[in-house]
Protein backbone atom coordinates (compact mmCIF):
# COMPACT_ATOMS: atom_id res chain seq x y z
CA UNK A 1 0.00 0.00 0.00
CA UNK A 2 1.34 3.27 -0.86
CA UNK A 3 0.25 7.09 -0.44
CA UNK A 4 0.05 8.97 -3.82
CA UNK A 5 1.10 12.55 -1.98
CA UNK A 6 4.23 10.86 0.23
CA UNK A 7 6.58 13.77 -0.35
CA UNK A 8 8.73 12.39 2.37
CA UNK A 9 10.91 9.58 0.40
CA UNK A 10 13.43 11.74 -1.26
CA UNK A 11 15.19 8.73 -3.04
CA UNK A 12 13.68 9.24 -6.54
CA UNK A 13 14.01 5.49 -7.33
CA UNK A 14 11.26 4.52 -5.12
CA UNK A 15 9.03 6.54 -6.71
CA UNK A 16 7.09 5.78 -9.22
CA UNK A 17 5.83 2.95 -7.33
CA UNK A 18 4.58 1.68 -10.38
CA UNK A 19 8.35 0.79 -11.24
CA UNK A 20 8.17 -1.31 -8.15
CA UNK A 21 5.37 -3.13 -9.17
CA UNK A 22 6.60 -3.75 -12.86
CA UNK A 23 9.91 -4.68 -11.27
CA UNK A 24 7.58 -7.50 -9.09
CA UNK A 25 5.93 -8.65 -12.22
CA UNK A 26 8.82 -9.11 -14.55
CA UNK A 27 9.84 -11.54 -11.78
CA UNK A 28 6.89 -13.25 -11.57
CA UNK A 29 6.13 -12.13 -8.33
CA UNK A 30 2.95 -12.70 -6.69
CA UNK A 31 2.20 -9.25 -5.78
CA UNK A 32 -0.66 -6.88 -5.10
CA UNK A 33 -0.84 -2.98 -4.65
CA UNK A 34 -3.26 -0.72 -3.49
CA UNK A 35 -2.43 3.42 -3.92
CA UNK A 36 -4.37 5.47 -2.19
CA UNK A 37 -4.92 8.83 -3.80
CA UNK A 38 -4.55 11.89 -1.87
CA UNK A 39 -2.97 10.39 1.20
CA UNK A 40 0.46 11.78 2.74
CA UNK A 41 3.11 9.72 4.64
CA UNK A 42 1.66 8.23 7.72
CA UNK A 43 -2.10 8.52 6.97
CA UNK A 44 -3.58 5.90 8.99
CA UNK A 45 -1.25 7.29 12.03
CA UNK A 46 -4.51 8.01 14.20
CA UNK A 47 -4.22 11.48 15.39
CA UNK A 48 -1.20 12.81 13.58
CA UNK A 49 -1.98 16.09 11.02
CA UNK A 50 -1.14 13.34 8.16
CA UNK A 51 -4.41 10.82 9.59
CA UNK A 52 -6.47 10.12 6.57
CA UNK A 53 -9.86 8.16 8.18
CA UNK A 54 -11.29 7.35 4.74
CA UNK A 55 -8.04 5.88 4.04
CA UNK A 56 -7.36 4.41 6.55
CA UNK A 57 -10.27 2.44 6.90
CA UNK A 58 -9.74 1.69 2.75
CA UNK A 59 -6.27 0.61 3.77
CA UNK A 60 -7.29 -1.61 6.47
CA UNK A 61 -9.91 -3.74 4.95
CA UNK A 62 -7.80 -4.21 2.27
CA UNK A 63 -5.30 -5.29 5.19
CA UNK A 64 -7.75 -7.89 6.00
CA UNK A 65 -8.69 -9.43 2.50
CA UNK A 66 -4.76 -10.04 1.65
CA UNK A 67 -4.41 -11.15 4.98
CA UNK A 68 -7.47 -13.67 4.21
CA UNK A 69 -6.14 -14.72 0.68
CA UNK A 70 -2.33 -15.27 1.51
CA UNK A 71 -3.99 -17.64 4.64
CA UNK A 72 -6.37 -19.81 2.32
Amino acid sequence: MDANVDTRCANKQFQPIGRFIQTLERAGVDDWSQVYGGAPYAFTVFGSESYREKADKKSWQAFKTFLTYRME
